[in-house]
């Protein structure tokens, strides 16, 4: 049977702020490089100033450094190697991310669950050696796995966790996260015209023109990249797209993708091949893009 695709819609609002803009409203600068594990390329419009892109990139380096569960010195690895009830002093930003997933594991019965880390780390699929675990280590790790048992709090910005092996996984959320956070930083700048594009997450800021949206294409996942199964018009956007296409290995004539079921601790296996969420943040298309393709 042939996969379904799904483009799901969450309707929020918010009010965009006008920056300054150079003479001409055509004029655009463009940079790429490689963080979060992934190809990012922003592209700033009516602005002219390429320093601008120094602290971008910085910016990006200081949220990974926090975020990222595979840096020794993040502070989602203080918390995860952390095997004490006490609470945990992290980053405002960790603990503001998982109160928010808190909320959305709530809203899909458990099936988006940041504590999903120690199923992830058994198959390695973002890894060089990817592998099919047992299926005594997946029972293992399975009863650590319960986003209820991490109690984050947003006053003294502190994790506390229920279960001493409790550990997180922020990669579902993070890149939404830092989309939002640099959305931000760019109008501080006076900048409200921009196309951030961070692999598999887009945000377009503004419109193309005064009278015409941004078209942003979304991949067909049948077809090589950049052929399209649709285009999308929007202004003041992210969209979102999670697909079982994009991080997988097979073994014995078998495709194991990255998208983990946390309650099989298998690859989540169904229909769906690829999702898009239109949202107007972009953590939020994260969170329901993986949630609505579990």
């Amino acid at each position: 049977m042939k996969k379904l695709q799904l483009i799901g819609m969450l309707l929020l609002f918010f009010t965009l702020l006008t920056g300054c803009k150079t003479e001409s409203s055509t004029t655009s600068i463009s940079d790429t490089q490689f963080k979060f594990n992934t190809v990012m390329t922003i592209t700033l419009y009516g602005y002219n100033d390429k320093e601008v892109f120094k602290e971008i990139w910085a910016e990006f380096d200081k949220m990974e450094q926090t975020y990222s569960a595979n840096r020794e010195d993040s502070d989602v690895s203080k918390f995860n190697d952390a095997q004490s009830l006490k609470p945990i002093l992290v980053s405002p930003d960790v603990v503001k991310m998982v109160n928010s997933a808190q909320t959305y594991s709530d809203a899909t019965l458990g099936k988006f669950d940041l504590t999903i880390e120690p199923v992830v780390k058994l198959w390695g699929i973002s890894t060089d050696s990817p592998r099919v675990p047992s299926q005594s280590e997946l029972d293992l790790a399975l009863q650590h796995v319960n986003y209820k048992n991490v109690i984050p709090d947003l006053k003294n910005n502190t994790l506390t966790k229920l279960d001493p092996l409790s550990r997180i996984d922020l990669g579902a959320i993070a890149k939404g996260y830092a989309a939002d956070q640099i959305v931000t930083f760019l109008k501080n700048k006076g900048i409200d015209r921009a196309v951030l594009n961070l692999g598999g997450n887009i945000y377009v800021m503004g419109s193309k023109t005064a009278d015409t949206p941004w078209s942003v294409g979304i991949q067909d996942p049948y077809k090589p990249s950049g052929e399209l199964m649709g285009i999308l018009k929007t202004t003041n956007r992210s969209i979102v797209t999670s697909g079982s296409y994009e991080r997988f290995f097979e073994k014995d004539g078998k495709t194991y993708h990255h998208i983990l079921n946390p309650t099989t601790g298998y690859p989540v296996d169904n229909e769906l091949v690829s999702v898009s969420i239109i949202s107007d943040l972009s953590v939020d298309g994260d969170m329901l893009s993986t949630s609505a393709f579990s």
